[in-house]
């Protein structure tokens, strides 16, 4: 199932700047030196390490918006587990929307109340309500999901620590010794050594094939 992490709703203030100091502090610059007067910006330089760690670990750390979009012929493969498990780990509560194109191709939203979400495993899973409907094939009939659309079911949540603080310490670790290469070695983007990934592998979730958790 294709998924867009949306990179732009990230929000800077998320991430305090004591650690943007603890990580000039690591780089052995003086944390006085305004950002401006710095080759490179430590404010870019967070952010682009966290993304790299994300990479490594298949999850959001960084608070950010997602969209999927759940093909009519899988959605019947849930029947396997009853519920639809969401990749990049933990989902925000209440952020979480589901909306079905119907045969005159007009998006409808699904209430909440159709929907259980359960928050407490990491990742995230929902389904609807088992109460309400008694297989994939009645829920297709209420909303009268459109036939010939190929992916009718769109899922939109927001994914990420809620806080800067519940990030465990080893990612924590991983990000500033990220921060570290890619301030020494600009050139190496897109790559980090050996160490930096061990680091961050100890918060890896442990399916690391996102479209996996989504059937």
């Amino acid at each position: 199932m294709p998924t867009t992490i949306d990179h732009s709703t990230a929000e800077s203030a998320w991430i305090p700047a004591a650690f943007i100091a603890q990580c000039k502090n690591s780089c052995r610059v003086d944390p006085l030196i305004a950002d401006e007067d710095l080759p490179v910006r430590f404010t870019d330089l967070v952010p682009a390490a966290i993304a790299m760690v994300e990479d490594i670990q298949w999850r959001v750390i960084q608070p950010k918006s997602l969209t999927a979009s759940l093909d009519r012929d899988l959605i019947p493969q849930c029947l396997n587990e009853d519920r639809i498990w969401l990749p990049y780990g933990r989902l925000h509560a209440d952020s979480m929307v589901v909306s079905i194109i119907d045969v005159d191709s007009d998006d409808v939203i699904v209430p909440s109340d159709d929907l259980t979400i359960h928050l407490a495993t990491d990742p995230a899973w929902f389904r609807f309500n088992a109460d309400e409907y008694d297989s994939w094939q009645d829920l297709f009939d209420t909303y009268d999901i459109s036939d010939s659309h190929p992916a009718p079911v769109t899922i939109e949540w927001t994914a990420g620590y809620t806080s800067f603080d519940h990030v465990p310490s080893t990612t924590k670790t991983a990000i500033e010794l990220a921060v570290k290469h890619l301030y020494y070695n600009p050139e190496s983007v897109g790559d980090l050594p050996e160490s930096v990934k061990l680091w961050a592998r100890m918060n890896a979730l442990v399916n690391r094939e996102p479209q996996r958790l989504l059937l």
